[in-house]
């Protein structure tokens, strides 16, 4: 399988299903740690998912080997309690959103 993805090698999308309001956190709080972490997104999520006692084995949807491999890295990745935190911090929306009335 594959190492872990080089910085500039990483697809940086907009994340789908991701919403503040139905998941109470923010997806930019999975890019920062990404980020800091040298990570893709879904390789950190993924990982969150494995740190949780009621997950045994996350359903996973890859389109090529490359995704399959990029998910697999993700059980490498052992999150701190700082991290795990910072992803599970509930976010909540302010309203009105400035600039839109």
């Amino acid at each position: 399988m594959s190492s872990k993805p080089h910085r500039d090698s990483r697809r940086i999308s907009k994340p789908v299903g991701f919403s503040i309001v139905e998941t109470g956190t923010s997806s930019m709080q999975v890019y920062e740690v990404a980020d800091e972490r040298n990570a893709t997104p879904a390789q950190i999520s993924l990982a969150w998912l494995l740190h949780k006692d009621v997950v045994d084995a996350p359903i996973i949807g890859p389109r090529s080997l490359d995704h399959l491999a990029e998910n697999m890295d993700a059980i490498t990745i052992t999150l701190t309690d700082d991290e795990i935190a910072r992803l599970e911090e509930p976010i909540f929306p302010q309203w009105p959103v400035k600039g839109k009335n």
